[in-house]
């Protein structure tokens, strides 16, 4: 994630230019000088809107990361603890970014406890670490009290602990996302889950595909391997729970909860679909966190 990206920057720039020149024109045309005062009036609003987002993000890189959530991340991520300053600079930056920009929020406007706030930041940051130029998938993530919810979000009933709509928001339950990182290498985290799934509606369709514009691999390639080790779950030759074998897009779902959680056990038994993750996500759990590796 970065403040602002270079082909936003070229953007804001080139229609700022429009709106300056277009009112130098009609004020200059139409003998109204007054005009330009209006031209102004639009492109500061113009720019207000455009440049909300980078702002709010260097207001958040202005405040000191607070020592207590480094001791946070080095008991609940592997990944921060593993990787090199740079890496932690970077890591920090993101989680700064999310909090900035995400709404997470309870239901019924009900308060989010910090230490919950901060794993959500904390999981879209690792998903999000080799991807730089990539956004949060999301914009609000909704939090329900307890450990599930039925299809008709009653609290309590049911077995759901997540869920990823299409037009979001993404839900996660509290003791789901608290158990998720409490063992950060067991292969379960509903975090990694739901926003696979999110990942997989860039382009519109929960098919364990994700767009085109996102893959390192051709459509085709991802789409062969895929099938072959969904069926192999169908089969009960795979060490994915058979929830993967539900259809592509939980099999997309589960595969990345173990690339992230449980990498060694993947790579292990799936290393051609481990390395379209490798390449999807331009990140090698294996060979970041110590303990991956069995």
């Amino acid at each position: 994630m970065q403040s602002i990206y270079k082909p936003d920057r070229i953007f804001i720039l080139i229609h700022s230019l429009i709106i300056l020149v277009s009112g130098m024109a009609v004020a200059l045309f139409s003998g109204h000088p007054a005009l330009l005062i209006l031209a102004g009036a639009v492109l500061a609003l113009y720019l207000g809107l455009a440049l909300r987002r980078p702002l709010r993000r260097r207001r958040a890189l202005r405040r000191p990361f607070p020592e207590g959530w480094r001791e946070f991340l080095k008991r609940h991520s592997p990944f921060y603890s593993a990787f090199d300053k740079p890496g932690r600079d970077s890591f920090e930056r993101d989680i700064r970014f999310c909090l900035a920009d995400l709404r997470i929020e309870g239901i019924r406007n009900s308060p989010v406890k910090p230490e919950l706030r901060l794993l959500i930041a904390m999981g879209m940051a690792t998903m999000l670490h080799g991807r730089p130029e990539w956004e949060p998938p999301v914009s609000t993530v909704l939090v329900y009290p307890g450990e599930r919810f039925d299809g008709d979000y009653r609290i309590g009933r049911g077995n759901f602990v997540g869920q990823a709509p299409r037009r979001g928001p993404l839900i996660v339950t509290e003791e789901s996302l608290e158990r998720s990182f409490s063992d950060p290498i067991d292969g379960f985290n509903v975090l990694y889950h739901e926003l696979a799934h999110c990942f997989d509606w860039e382009d519109g369709f929960a098919d364990g595909i994700p767009a085109a514009r996102m893959m390192s691999i051709g459509i085709a390639e991802w789409k062969a391997i895929l099938s072959r080790e969904w069926q192999r779950v169908r089969n009960g030759q795979s060490i994915l729970p058979d929830y993967a074998g539900t259809n592509e897009a939980e099999f997309l779902a589960v595969a990345c909860e173990y690339f992230f959680e449980a990498p060694g056990k993947l790579e292990g038994d799936m290393p051609e679909f481990y390395s379209a993750m490798k390449e999807f996500f331009h990140l090698d759990p294996v060979r970041i966190i110590p303990t991956a590796a069995g």
